[in-house]
């Protein structure tokens, strides 16, 4: 059904993604399983602990404290978020170095900082992941070469990846499209199509892949 749902979506999107935060419908994990929370039960650090696929759509924020440029993301994404309620289950993961980064962040919302213009906010349920085990997770799902702060991913009630986008500074999530997806997904509408990855990019995807790479994330 979440195959199908993303294969007959409506008229293609008019929508320009800025060069580097391209999204493509045949992105290998657009309907794949989303990877567990079930790893982030030890490093939660607000809200209460949940794992996808339990009835409700997901939403995930990638956040990292020292990405000092994506607190307007965080601040967008959180002032979202409250609009819709109980309506979705949502979680911001932190890729820090330790947890007491992540923590210092957390304790710290609701601060308005002047300089940037931003007041420090976050999605209801925090999480630290650890080593960077969920996003590395993500990364692989995704064949994508850097998964990094102000990755977002949509996941059904069911657990499958709907669709995934990545925002910063230059590209705020205001002017992207999760937002219509979601709603999309919430009113079982189906998802925007965006057009197919361009041959050589598919294929070099592939090369990317089958080649040995224990480089770090960031």
């Amino acid at each position: 059904q979440v195959v199908s749902k993303m294969a007959a979506a409506g008229d293609e999107s008019a929508h320009k993604f800025p060069e580097g935060f391209e999204v493509y419908d045949d992105e290998k994990c657009m309907a794949a399983e989303a990877p567990s929370f079930e790893g982030l039960k030890d490093t939660w650090i607000a809200g209460e602990y949940f794992n996808h696929g339990n009835g409700k759509p997901t939403i995930l924020l990638f956040w990292e404290k020292f990405a000092t440029g994506d607190y307007k993301v965080n601040e967008q994404v959180a002032d979202w978020v409250a609009t819709l309620g109980d309506k979705v289950n949502a979680i911001g993961v932190s890729v820090d170095a330790t947890k007491a980064d992540a923590e210092k962040y957390v304790s710290r919302l609701g601060k308005h900082l002047e300089e940037q213009r931003v007041t420090m906010k976050m999605v209801p349920n925090v999480a630290w992941d650890e080593d960077k085990k969920l996003s590395e997770e993500f990364k692989k799902v995704c064949r994508l070469a850097v998964l990094g702060p102000s990755n977002m991913f949509l996941i059904s009630e069911s657990g499958r990846i709907m669709w995934r986008e990545r925002f910063s500074q230059t590209y705020e999530f205001e002017q992207g499209l999760f937002k219509r997806q979601t709603e999309n997904l919430l009113a079982n509408v189906t998802l925007v199509k965006v057009g197919k990855q361009p041959e050589e990019e598919a294929e070099e995807e592939e090369v990317e892949l089958d080649s040995d790479d224990d480089g770090a994330l960031f």
